[in-house]
């Protein structure tokens, strides 16, 4: 039996190749909490009434080595953050532009070569801005709005690979 894998192994052929592969993984949930300072010009007893984040992208991303000879990915973006505000007698939409760079662990083989290597990322879910709480900071109203991103990434390369191929015994 011995004599016949190493039969077919004299007869096999050895191909390399290089395929685009997936290497990395990785997502985070994280919450940050952002003053936004509210004009109460004319508007005394200022509360807000609800939150919504829209127009949200991701800008940047790059690859990061860590300390471990892994990788992580950097996503940078921003979003727009809707405030609905009430005064004593109007409502009006307060808008500010919030930036973000949150760095995404990756999981995967660390220790791989890859040539070319590309990250891309992603938010898992819309930006959720939680209840608004207003407040005088420094001579200031603002209000302080938590919000919870949920961002996932993938880094991919060009990864060598050996096939090695037997011919077939046909009949």
């Amino acid at each position: 039996m011995a004599d016949g894998v190493s039969s077919v192994l004299s007869e096999a052929l050895v191909v390399e190749t290089v395929l685009r592969a997936v290497y990395g993984r990785g997502e985070i949930t994280v919450e940050r909490s952002y003053e936004i300072p509210l004009d109460t010009a004319g508007r005394e007893g200022i509360a807000v009434l609800g939150t919504h984040a829209t127009n949200h992208g991701i800008r940047d991303v790059a690859i990061i080595p860590t300390a471990d000879g892994g990788r992580k990915v950097k996503a940078t973006g921003s979003l727009d953050l809707l405030l609905w505000c009430k005064g004593p007698s109007d409502t009006h939409v307060a808008e500010s532009t919030l930036t973000f760079s949150e760095d995404i662990p990756m999981e995967g083989l660390a220790g791989m070569s890859y040539q070319n290597e590309t990250a891309s990322a992603g938010f898992k879910a819309p930006p959720e801005p939680g209840r608004a709480e207003v407040s005088l900071r420094e001579g200031r109203v603002v209000a302080v709005v938590p919000l919870r991103l949920s961002l996932s990434a993938e880094v991919a390369g060009d990864a060598r690979v050996f096939i090695y191929a037997s011919p077939s015994a046909q009949a």
